[in-house]
């Protein structure tokens, strides 16, 4: 997850297809339609395995440790790295985005304050809108427990349940789309992002307590007879989607423009391939791997620390006259390593138990 997310940033500025302004702030003139598959891919697939998974962990720690210490778990886990991003990282970030956009005066207020007009609600939650949404929703999650416990709420855990839930997840999302008017979700950095955003991704962690909440519910999803299923017809979705796209770009439309065929083929893929995914880390993940091991363990801060560092090798390398792979690579691979140095760093000086 840690490398596609990486590889994700490294790759949007070079996607044929431009990106809007709000969701990404850059567009080199060296592109490559491959970078559009490979963007789209990983996009689709990642955060809502994110949300999926977090939905998991989040009830079985709820099990484990009780409301409380969840909550005060996620203050710390969450909240104040959020808050550090935002108001540290945040400012830095904006003021080189304005220099490689070319802004006569990088370094104003306005640029360098995450606000607009002086409304809090756009105030700005930088690249790790994730973490916002994830506490939010974990705390939806800790003071909705004990109210839909006593109402003896219990989930359907039926024969078919799997498939029940899969149709549930797309009906929402589906839902989500259309009312936003997007083709896939993406998140936003407003502290009031649009519905459509917000319940799209919230329908992926509900999904993920679900899970959580049927007995040997993982055990389930990981049969090969489910993943492969659902990575066969996630895949299948996904190259239709790509083919249709593809011919938006060659009659020179921006496949980015709603479109209700997108939308849903979109969404298809996104939906049945996380579960996909979901059901291959049940089968094959394990932390007896020194390297998985590490990055397990890496991985959060690593986020964190990424995007600082690949914005400031964004900055040197976009005005090269070198063709997009090899601007490409030259971000990635910077950011990498640049990255698990800093990270090898970090945890030496916390003797490999750091905070985060």
């Amino acid at each position: 997850m840690l490398f596609l997310l990486l590889v994700n940033h490294a790759a949007v500025s070079f996607m044929v297809s431009p990106m809007d302004a709000d969701i990404w702030f850059y567009h080199d003139s060296q592109n490559n339609i491959l970078f559009d598959g490979l963007v789209s891919f990983i996009h689709i697939i990642r955060l809502p395995t994110f949300f999926l998974i977090s939905g998991i962990l989040t009830t079985q720690m709820i099990d484990k440790y009780g409301l409380s210490v969840v909550g005060l778990k996620r203050v710390k886990r969450l909240l104040i790295p959020l808050l550090f991003v935002v108001l540290f990282f945040g400012p830095m970030i904006n003021v080189n985005i304005a220099i490689i956009s070319g802004d006569s005066n990088p370094y104003s207020w306005k640029s360098i304050l995450p606000i607009h007009e002086f409304q809090i609600r756009h105030l700005g939650t930088s690249y790790v809108w994730f973490l916002y949404y994830l506490l939010t929703f974990s705390v939806i999650h800790i003071f909705s427990t004990p109210f839909l416990k006593s109402l003896g709420v219990e989930v359907y855990r039926g024969k078919y349940w799997p498939i029940f839930l899969i149709a549930l997840v797309l009906i929402s999302t589906s839902i989500s789309l259309f009312t936003w008017k997007e083709n896939s979700l993406f998140g936003q950095y407003e502290l009031l992002p649009h519905g459509g955003s917000y319940f799209g991704y919230f329908s992926f962690y509900v999904a993920g307590v679900y899970i959580a909440n049927v007995p040997q519910g993982l055990k389930r999803l990981s049969k090969h007879s489910y993943f492969l299923a659902l990575l066969a017809a996630g895949i299948m979705s996904f190259v239709i989607y790509l083919g249709l796209s593809y011919q938006e770009v060659s009659v020179g439309l921006n496949p980015m423009e709603f479109d209700v065929r997108l939308m849903v083929l979109s969404n298809l893929s996104m939906t049945l391939l996380s579960f996909g995914l979901m059901g291959i880390a049940c089968s094959y993940y394990t932390k007896n791997n020194p390297l998985i091991f590490y990055f397990s363990q890496s991985s959060y801060f690593i986020y964190i620390i990424h995007f600082p560092v690949m914005i400031l090798f964004m900055r040197w390398i976009f005005p090269l006259y070198q063709n997009a792979t090899f601007k490409f690579l030259a971000i990635l691979i910077s950011t990498l390593n640049f990255s698990i140095l800093l990270n090898h760093s970090w945890r030496k000086i916390w003797k490999s138990n750091p905070p985060i």
